[in-house]
């Protein structure tokens, strides 16, 4: 019979479930493969303190990829040099252990590229050409601390009926940055959203299909901190997420318009106003 209303659906239901049983808590049976993408955290001592810093740089216009590097080299440099120091690589600093720092401290980064040497100390016979290029690539760095979380007492919190932890928040998003920090700083594993991670180029996990007209599919897999009852799970997932190609920009663009040998099919769409918008629009984030 067709229920046609839920309120119809409610009156003929019944309350006579039949669940699976579980002879015995499950001890006694046939036992069955389950596979769970939930995990609990664990290698992490119960009474561990973590020790949250805010990061930002006195120039606003900084690029993304110029802040990370930016934050690669402060952590190379001391205190955070002799730490374990985990970042978001935008804004905040999570250490395991208290850093000899004052409420707020600021400090002078020379950037350079990551597979460069650093600038030579300043000198009395420096070059003009070194001197403006360390003057433009020289930012101030501040650095302020924040509330320390608790594991232990997250971990009280989520044994009680009610949540009394006020830092609750904080200490999961503190967690959140430990366990994203080690794909994240990877040189062949691109992050996306802050907990995507999709390895590539040379890694040996990259998996990778076409997809046509100049992009490419890569997996890769999400990970995420949640609690649960007594204790803290990580929930880890597929992903999947479409990227450019990596190539010759002009080889990509004949892609995108479905070039043919006999035919220069780019030419014309560039002669296009409405084509050649959707070029640009497509092409408008690619790095060269």
């Amino acid at each position: 019979m067709v229920k046609t209303s839920l309120s119809t659906a409610l009156t003929t239901s019944s309350l006579d479930l039949v669940l699976p049983r579980r002879s015995d808590y499950g001890t006694v049976g046939k036992p069955i493969i389950l596979h769970a993408n939930y995990f609990e955290l664990k290698g992490i001592k119960p009474d561990t303190y973590l020790y949250r810093y805010s990061i930002d740089f006195a120039e606003a216009d900084i690029s993304r990829a110029k802040s990370k590097r930016l934050i690669e080299i402060l952590l190379q440099t001391p205190p955070f040099a002799e730490r374990n120091v985990a970042t978001d690589w935008s804004q905040k600093l999570v250490c395991a252990e208290k850093i000899p720092l004052e409420k707020f401290a600021c400090f002078t980064l020379e950037w350079y590229p990551r597979d460069a040497a650093p600038y030579p100390p300043p000198s009395a016979n420096e070059t003009r050409w070194l001197r403006d290029f360390r003057q433009q690539n020289t930012y101030q760095a501040r650095v302020a601390e924040l509330r320390q979380v608790s594991l232990s007492e997250l971990l009280r919190d989520l044994s009680q009926p009610a949540h009394n932890y006020p830092l609750k928040l904080e200490a999961i998003d503190a967690l959140n940055i430990v366990i994203a920090y080690g794909p994240s700083g990877s040189a062949n594993i691109t992050t996306a959203a802050g907990n995507r991670f999709y390895p590539f180029d040379s890694h040996p996990q990259m998996q990778v299909a076409d997809l046509g007209h100049a992009v490419q599919a890569l997996r890769g897999y999400f990970a995420s901190v949640r609690t649960s009852v007594n204790r803290v799970m990580v929930n880890v997932n597929v992903a999947t997420s479409a990227f450019h190609k990596p190539g010759n920009l002009l080889e990509s663009m004949k892609e995108l318009v479905g070039n043919s040998p006999t035919e220069d099919r780019l030419e014309k769409a560039l002669e296009n106003e409405r084509e050649h918008r959707r070029i640009a629009a497509f092409f408008e984030y690619v790095k060269v």
